[in-house]
C-alpha cells in the first residue's frame, strides 16, 4: 500500500500484516503536501506542493516560505523503490491537480494529469517523446 502524507512524503507500507502500520519505506516526493496520487502495478505517479522561500537570499533557511504547486508529475518505480524521471507539465505555470494511470499496451502505461484550467495531459512514461506526449484544453 501507498499513502501519500501532507508532509510530502509517500509512505509504502507492508498491506500482509494485521495492523498495516509497518513502513518498510518513505520517499520524500515533495516539500509541501501531496495533492495527488495514482498506484498502477509496479508505478506510483504523484502531484503535490513545493515550499518557496519568499527571501532566496536568505541561507539560513528560517524565511517563510509559500507552497506553490509543483510543475512536475513524480513518478517512482515500486520495484526499486526510488524515483524515476518526472514529467513536466507545460506550460510551468499550470500544475497538475489530478492523474491517473490507464493502460495503454502490455508494457506501457499512460498518464493523464488534469490540471484546474482544463488542460490534461496524455503520455508514456517510459517512452517519453515530443511525438508521444500531447496537451489538450477542454
Amino acid at each position: 500500500m501507498v499513502i501519500g502524507g501532507a508532509d510530502g512524503r509517500l509512505r509504502f507500507l507492508d498491506g500482509s500484516l494485521r495492523s498495516g502500520q509497518a513502513v518498510e519505506r518513505d520517499l520524500e516526493a515533495f516539500t509541501g503536501p501531496v495533492t495527488s496520487m495514482c498506484t498502477w502495478n509496479d508505478m506510483v505517479a504523484a502531484t503535490g506542493t513545493q515550499g518557496r522561500s519568499l527571501n532566496p537570499y536568505d541561507r539560513s533557511g528560517r524565511a517563510p516560505t509559500r507552497l506553490l504547486p509543483d510543475p512536475l508529475i513524480k513518478l517512482f518505480d515500486l520495484r526499486m523503490l526510488r524515483q524515476s524521471l518526472p514529467l513536466s507539465f507545460a506550460p510551468a505555470l499550470v500544475a497538475p491537480s489530478l492523474l491517473t494511470l490507464l493502460p495503454h499496451t502490455a508494457q506501457a502505461r499512460l498518464v493523464v494529469g488534469a490540471a484546474t484550467t482544463g488542460q490534461f495531459l496524455l503520455c508514456d512514461p517510459f517512452n517519453v517523446t515530443a511525438a508521444d506526449t500531447a496537451f489538450f484544453q477542454v
